[in-house]
């Protein structure tokens, strides 16, 4: 089947298998490399310059030279940190058997939610409770919190045309239901 780019699709009803794997779930945190290597950046950089002005401006006041060292600081551990964070979660991903977010799910897509059933759980995301659709690393995203989302792996789909209408059908239901909402 075959879809036109622009053309809308209906999922209502339609239902979508997917199987969940460890390496599905360091491929989705691989997706916020981009945004952590700016941050990494951004802090590296934050503490090299405190640390650069201090050693440069040996007149500065003690608050002043107090100041750059703890912005420093800061900097370097919460570069840190999220370094190691991140370290943490691919390692979990990959060593702990999560067993309500891997293995089988069946997602059906509904006028009022998506609908989950897996061994773990059965269960409705209202459309009007999800925050974002996002494609990221070959999955759609419905992010329903911070940090949690069901993920839908290209592969579940058909075609790539199937894959991306679903994921402009998610889009729209989650986007429609918000207005409504709101």
């Amino acid at each position: 089947m075959t879809l036109d780019r622009d053309a809308e699709f209906d999922v209502s009803g339609k239902t979508i298998a997917v199987r969940l794997t460890h390496w599905d779930l360091v491929r989705i945190n691989l997706g916020f490399m981009p945004r952590l290597w700016a941050a990494w950046t951004a802090g590296a950089v934050l503490a090299l310059g405190a640390g650069i002005v201090r050693l440069s401006m040996p007149e500065l006041g003690s608050v002043s030279r107090a100041g750059l060292v703890v912005l420093g600081a800061v900097a370097l551990v919460a570069t840190f940190a999220s370094m190691a964070g991140f370290l943490a979660a691919v390692a979990i991903a990959l060593s702990t058997p999560y067993q309500s977010l891997l293995g089988d799910h069946t997602y059906t897509f509904q006028a009022d939610g998506l609908h989950e059933r897996s061994f773990a759980k059965d269960t409705l995301i209202e459309w009007g409770r999800v925050q974002g659709v996002r494609l990221s690393m070959g999955f759609i995203l419905i992010v329903v919190a911070p940090g949690a989302c069901h993920a839908l792996p290209r592969r579940a789909f058909g075609s790539p045309g199937e894959y991306r209408a679903f994921w402009r059908a998610a889009q729209r239901l989650a986007r429609g239901a918000a207005v409504t909402a709101g």
